[in-house]
This record gives C-alpha cells, sequence and structure tokens, in this order.
C-alpha cells in the first residue's frame, strides 16, 4: 500500500495532477524498488537495506508536505534553478507522446524545483533498482558452497531460472502499468469518465502490486510456487483491453452496469481477489508456524 501512496502524496504535494505520466513512473519505480528488497530476502536470506531506502524516502515526503503546507504546491512549480549552459539544448518530450505539463524543458536555461525533485526519485529509485538486481542476481555468481543454505536446499522460489522469471514478471507488471494509464488517457475520452477511471486504476495497481507482493512473501515462508501470472495482473490486462473496446464500441461500454460503469466492477474483483489470497497466506503462515488463526479457543 506504502509503494503507491507514497508517491501519491509527494506528487499530489507537488502539484502533479492524477493525469500526469511522470506520477505514474514514479509509482512503477518505487513499486520495483519495494518488489527486488523483499525479492533480496527470499534468495539472499535477509532483506537488503540500502542507504536511501523507504524510511528516508517517507521523511522527504513528509518534508514536502510540510513545506507545500506553508507555501502552497505552485512554490515547487514557481521556484526556477539555473541550468547548466551545456544542457540548454535538452528537451524531454517523449518523442512527442507527454503531456504538455510532463515535457522537461532546459531550453529556457531554468528549471522548476519540482522538476528537480521527480528527476531526483526517478534517478534515485532507479539506481535502487539497479543495486538490488545486482544483489539478488550475485547470489547465484558466486561458488555454490558460499550460497545461502535455503538456495543450496533448493527452496521453492530460488534458482537462476527462477529468479529471472522473477525478473521478468516485475518488469511484465511495470510495462502493463504504463500501458494501461496512456490506455486510459488516449482512450477514455471524456474527462469526467478519464478521471474516475485513472482513480479506480490507482485502486487496481495497489491491489495487484499488493498481491502481488503477498505472493512472493508467502513463497518465502510457505513455499507455495509464485503463478506464471497471478490473477490480479491478468484482470489488469483486462482493464486495458476494456479501454481499447470503450473506444472500439464508441460508447457502448459507457452504458452502466448495475448504476456504475464498468471499470468499477474490474476493481471490485481485483480488490475481493486479493483480499481472498491475503486470507489464504495468514492461513498458510499460521499452518507454518504450527497455529489456527481462525480457531476460536474456548475454555
Amino acid at each position: 500500500l506504502s509503494a503507491t501512496l507514497i508517491p501519491l502524496a509527494a506528487s499530489n504535494a507537488l502539484g502533479l495532477g492524477i493525469e500526469s505520466f511522470w506520477l505514474w513512473v514514479c509509482i512503477a519505480m518505487t513499486q520495483m524498488c519495494f518488489f527486488f528488497s523483499n525479492l533480496s530476502m527470499l534468495h539472499r536470506g535477509q532483506q537488503k537495506i540500502l542507504l536511501f531506502d523507504v524510511m528516508e524516502v517517507q521523511w522527504a515526503t513528509i518534508l514536502i508536505l510540510v513545506v507545500t503546507g506553508m507555501k502552497g504546491s505552485s512554490f515547487w512549480n514557481d521556484t526556477k534553478l539555473p541550468v547548466p549552459s551545456f544542457l540548454h539544448s535538452l528537451k524531454f518530450d517523449g518523442m512527442g507522446a507527454f503531456a504538455q505539463d510532463d515535457i522537461i524543458d532546459f531550453t529556457s536555461g531554468f528549471i522548476s524545483l519540482k522538476t528537480l525533485i521527480l528527476g531526483g526519485i526517478v534517478i534515485g529509485c532507479f539506481l535502487n533498482y539497479l543495486q538490488l538486481c545486482l544483489e539478488c542476481l550475485t547470489t547465484y555468481l558466486v561458488d555454490k558452497s558460499k550460497q545461502p543454505a535455503h538456495v543450496r536446499s533448493k527452496v521453492t522460489g530460488t534458482g537462476l531460472f527462477s529468479l529471472l522469471k522473477q525478473y521478468l514478471l516485475i518488469h511484465f507488471y511495470v510495462i502493463l502499468l504504463l500501458v494501461s494509464f496512456k490506455a486510459i488517457c488516449a482512450l477514455v475520452t471524456e474527462d469526467r469518465r478519464r478521471y474516475a477511471a485513472l482513480r479506480t486504476f490507482g485502486w487496481i495497481v495497489t491491489c495487484a502490486f499488493g498481491d502481488l507482493m503477498n505472493r512472493i512473501l508467502l513463497m518465502r515462508i510457505g513455499h507455495v510456487p509464485l503463478p506464471k501470472i497471478p490473477q490480479n495482473i491478468v484482470l489488469m490486462m483486462f482493464f486495458t483491453f476494456a479501454c481499447k473496446e470503450d473506444l472500439a464500441l464508441k460508447g457502448k461500454l459507457e452504458q452502466q452496469i448495475f448504476g456504475l460503469y464498468w471499470y468499477y466492477p474490474v476493481a471490485f474483483l481485483i480488490a475481493m481477489n486479493h483480499l481472498s489470497f491475503f486470507m489464504e497466506s495468514i492461513n498458510h503462515v499460521a499452518i507454518v508456524l504450527g497455529r489456527n488463526v481462525f480457531k476460536i479457543k474456548t475454555e
């Protein structure tokens, strides 16, 4: 949950809208770092905590919120900093794909404090992501006698082949997240419905990633294999497909289902699936610990 809420809180304070591409990039990068941090516990036997990790990010978010409360969100965009002359020719517009507010433009010779902070978040998360990837990979680049005991015992989820599958899964999820975001912005043309779809998508992303993290932790504790594609990611794929159909059918999906737009039932399914697997995870962990959390002891 925090891997989604921290970027949302910080971006809202910085004045980014829910339609900002950079908001969803920050969410994706934060979630990837959180994923690989926990994956390091699965493969290394202990979780890797970096110099600048989640606690530092939380304090930075608190600082941003405090300054915003004192100065207002416009402070971050109105405060300009000079850019070195050798960067004056640079302009990042995603090859024309970015909205006007998402373009990073150095040609004026100045850059807003908001853009500087966003750049720091994205670059910092990317560097942490690379370091955590290498931490997991180096487990299998050393002599087998130096590998953790659970890796030598071939515990479920360990092994170089399993690690590569986990790499592919999280990268597929991130690509799907960004593709889904662009699909909503491009294909749901009515502003009111687009904002509602994006808010709903935020909930979908939170539950889908939470489901994925539960499966990683349960694989480490309860030795439950990770499915090739978890159910919530399949539902995310359906969400993206439905966005495209919304345009292709020229508004036929605009008709409400039980008084709700189609994306609300999809979000409800993902939330219920996440809750169901969460309860299943608790039961698996309780079995491993020799406890029955659903049994009430009476005197």
